[in-house]
């Protein structure tokens, strides 16, 4: 049962994820706390000690001592911004439209009222 809980943890060493990922994904598994945690000091060489197993609970998250790699964000490059509109002026616009358009039909009625009334 080791040799398996062991080619799983190297399995996931090799796919880059981290030996407290690999670890957990074992115990996630369904294998023994107790198991997998001498597994992981067989394949780290007794370096586990940087991991806290809570060996009474199957899905318990370890504790990592050693603080995480910090990776640089890189934004994407900005694109020109020349002749472009905003929202904005396209709302005012529609706004003076409306308004135009409201007068020209009150005018109108306006005119219609006026010219049957006589």
């Amino acid at each position: 049962m080791r040799e398996e809980i062991v080619a799983g943890i190297r399995n996931g060493l090799a796919r880059g994820q981290s030996l407290e990922k690999a670890a957990q994904s074992m115990m996630n598994a369904g294998y023994n706390p107790q198991e997998v945690k001498a597994a992981v000091q067989s394949v780290s060489g007794g370096a586990s000690s940087l991991v806290n197993f809570n060996s009474e609970t199957k899905n318990s998250t370890p504790v990592q001592t050693v603080p995480p790699k910090t990776e640089e964000k890189i934004s994407p490059p900005r694109l020109p911004t020349v002749g472009t509109v905003k929202k904005s002026d396209n709302k005012n616009w529609l706004v003076i439209l409306l308004v135009f358009l409201l007068i020209i039909i009150i005018g109108a009625i306006g005119y219609l009222v006026y010219y049957l009334t006589k």
